[in-house]
């Protein structure tokens, strides 16, 4: 078995895998080869993962995104080490490669309701099939808390508009089913009549230059989360992630009262103790409660 299929096979879900395929063949394009199977692991050091990692392709996106891709380099290590391709010394020193830190423990701030408005009517009114997929992509997004992978990877099957339900797909082939609202399903139906029944079984397709629709090539995770970067940036002007959508989806049901253990299960934890990560309603009533205090005298001027 070579160093990609090896790599492959360690995850087991259909999501992951296009995600560990997408990352591979991306280190294979920042290498200049054809695959990663073509390195040689011999000559492959903790210095050139270092200056791979230096390279500003890298350099420039987030803590996490980095070390997702530290995080494959060294699952790609460590099968050459097993098959005998790489000395064993050589791979300690890469493992032990420590990760990035980032420079924000929360993270981008939600967003307001100015900017979801925003979003989604600078897509809709562009009035393109690729504009009205992607202000449906984006209310899929924070209106229902999916993960990219889980927008991507969203069948037509799975969209029951009469009982105002979707059904995903999630982390460890886990199946759990979502309400959608009114305004999720206004996008969603715009979008499901531009887009047809032809082509992939998918929900969101990709879309060539001019906005043409590719019905038969589904919609990436990558492709996505560039999408969001581009609309984000130009309509309100600023650089927003997928997992931005997911965040004010779930600080919005926080603040109207869901109770976190439904909210869990709305996104599909396993632990309620990822699920508290998004909860910072104490947090901020304790940051708003300091600015009513009157530290300072009045002054007349």
């Amino acid at each position: 078995m070579n160093i990609q299929e090896a790599c492959l096979n360690r995850y087991p879900s259909p999501q992951s895998r296009r995600r560990i395929g997408y990352e591979l063949n991306r280190l294979a394009q920042l290498f200049q080869i054809a695959s990663v199977n073509d390195i040689d692991w011999a000559t492959f050091t903790r210095a050139t993962i270092g200056a791979l990692l230096a390279r500003p392709e890298l350099t420039n996106r987030k803590a996490a995104s980095q070390n997702f891709t530290l995080s494959v380099i060294k699952s790609l290590c460590e099968e050459a080490c097993f098959q005998q391709l790489m000395p064993l010394e050589q791979y300690f020193a890469i493992e032990r490669i420590p990760n990035f830190r980032g420079n924000s423990q929360h993270g981008s701030p939600c967003l307001s309701s100015d900017d979801i408005r925003q979003l989604l009517q600078g897509c809709i009114n562009g009035g393109t099939p690729k504009d009205i997929r992607d202000a449906a992509i984006l209310a899929v997004g924070l209106g229902c808390g999916l993960r990219r992978s889980e927008i991507s990877g969203l069948q037509l099957s799975d969209i029951d508009l009469d009982r105002h339900l979707i059904q995903v797909l999630g982390k460890g082939n886990k199946l759990r089913y979502i309400g959608l609202n009114a305004n999720v399903i206004f996008y969603l139906k715009q979008w499901l009549e531009a887009r047809g029944d032809g082509g992939c079984s998918h929900c969101f397709v990709k879309a060539r230059k001019g906005a043409h629709l590719e019905h038969s090539r589904p919609l990436s995770p990558e492709g996505l989360c560039l999408m969001v970067k581009k609309r984000s940036s130009v309509l309100i002007g600023r650089t927003i992630s997928t997992h931005d959508l997911r965040r004010t989806f779930a600080s919005l049901l926080l603040s109207n009262g869901i109770d976190i253990n439904s909210l869990r299960l709305v996104m599909g934890h396993s632990d309620i103790r990822t699920t508290q990560i998004y909860d910072r309603r104490d947090e901020m009533m304790r940051i708003n409660s300091i600015a009513q205090v009157p530290l300072l005298p009045s002054l007349n001027f």
